[in-house]
């Protein structure tokens, strides 16, 4: 009996982690644009907005309220020609909502 007791946290855990899936997460954020894209800035680090239509109606220094999912790659801007600066990000983001 002892040793099936020693499996249970074991098997939760593994229950735990495959049950967990990326989420969205809802912040408040900056807009940031440039001739790089759009980007949104929370918590002091520029994340590249993949669908930077939905921010056409916000100005640049701007504070929004953001439903968003990190994403690894944006086909949106797959061999779009930007500008020669550089602009920093820490990943890339999909909005789903605005305020």
């Amino acid at each position: 009996m002892m040793m099936h007791l020693k499996f249970v946290p074991a098997m939760a855990g593994l229950a735990l982690m495959t049950s967990c899936s990326v989420s969205n997460v809802k912040s408040t954020a900056t807009v940031i644009k440039d001739c790089t894209g759009t980007y949104l800035r929370i918590n002091r680090e520029d994340y590249q907005v993949c669908n930077a239509d939905i921010l056409k109606n916000h100005q640049q220094g701007s504070t929004v309220s953001a439903t968003y999912r990190k994403v690894q790659k944006c086909p949106e801007l797959d061999g779009r020609i930007v500008c020669a600066m550089y602009h920093e990000k820490a990943g890339n983001i999909r909005i789903y909502t605005i305020n």
